[in-house]
């Protein structure tokens, strides 16, 4: 945790919060790590993290309340080597990449 310039938050019930007060951590979000640097504040209700619109639009969420799902938009192919190589030093190799699990909308 380590101090910031005190700032006003505005809640989702549009009430205001002074925090002074941040910490930096990772979160494991369907198989990818994301890092979010968050406002600490005192909250009486039952949350623990609570992810603000400028998060959710840098991250491109698309988050599904009635579904409590949160996806992300793949923004490249997976690809896996066709077999298994030992790349020598000051030597080339041809890789063989196939794509893997390519989705139905592509």
């Amino acid at each position: 945790m380590y101090k910031i310039k005190p700032q006003l938050v505005t809640m989702g019930d549009n009430r205001k919060v002074l925090v002074d007060t941040c910490v930096q951590f990772m979160i494991n979000m369907g198989g990818h790590w994301f890092k979010f640097i968050a406002f600490v504040l005192d909250m009486i209700e039952d949350y623990d993290v609570i992810l603000g619109a400028k998060a959710m639009y840098e991250l491109e969420m698309d988050v599904s309340y009635s579904g409590m799902q949160t996806t992300f938009p793949m923004h490249g192919l997976p690809l896996k080597m066709q077999s298994s190589i030992t790349i020598l030093p000051h030597t080339q190799k041809r890789i063989t990449l196939a794509f893997e699990a390519i989705p139905p909308d592509l």
